[in-house]
């Protein structure tokens, strides 16, 4: 995510990819119902919690076990250890041009005890980015107009196609806006597009394969 703000969606990325609940820390407005089984939701919360502790554990082991001994250990475990550590096969990565947002950003990444092995931020003009592996996936929400002011939205969203079209060939980009008229001013077509809400907000959440 090249707009990361306060890193939600690679944080979260990395919570799905580790099989926990991206919702697992919030309080639900259905905790305050008088009919509300305290024990049982708790039960559920810490399977999941002690399921994802023991699957980064047996990655972080197996990883030590195959640095140490080339070729031992469980291959699977070790993947998905290499996959979540330092990103030889897969990196989760995250940057704004707000120094604030990408403070705010490692601020929750060391709420969730991660490392920047496991989900990078840093912060960096979408337009500046390279060196970027030959295909992967981005999802990004953008400024929507009603969030933050933009003199220029066609403008705007324009230049978010032109560094998509430079800088993401070979990736599928995805993009989550309310701004519909913007999203016209990409000057690419999706691939796939749907409707979602965040809050009251009506989006459309697209997909572009880049070739």
């Amino acid at each position: 995510d090249f707009m990361c703000g306060s890193g939600t969606i690679p944080l979260e990325a990395f919570m799905v990819r580790n099989n926990l609940p991206p919702g697992i820390f919030r309080e639900m407005s259905f905790e305050n119902w008088k009919i509300y089984f305290a024990k049982e939701h708790k039960k559920v919360l810490d399977q999941a919690k002690g399921a994802w502790k023991g699957a980064r554990a047996a990655a972080s082991a197996s990883l030590e076990v195959a640095d140490k001994e080339p070729g031992a250990g469980d291959n699977s475990l070790r993947d998905q250890a290499l996959d979540i550590s330092e990103g030889r096969k897969a990196m989760i990565r995250g940057s704004d041009v707000s120094d604030r947002s990408i403070q705010v950003a490692k601020n929750n990444r060391k709420w969730l005890k991660l490392t920047a092995d496991q989900v990078f931020f840093e912060t960096l003009e979408a337009a500046h980015i390279q060196e970027l592996p030959a295909s992967g996936t981005a999802i990004i929400n953008p400024p929507y107009g009603e969030r933050l002011s933009l003199e220029d939205a066609a403008a705007f969203y324009k230049e978010l196609g032109d560094i998509m079209k430079k800088s993401f060939k070979g990736w599928s980009v995805w993009i989550l806006s309310s701004n519909k008229e913007g999203l016209k001013s990409i000057g690419l077509k999706a691939a796939q597009k749907h409707t979602l809400f965040n809050g009251p907000l009506e989006c459309s959440f697209r997909r572009y394969d880049m070739y």
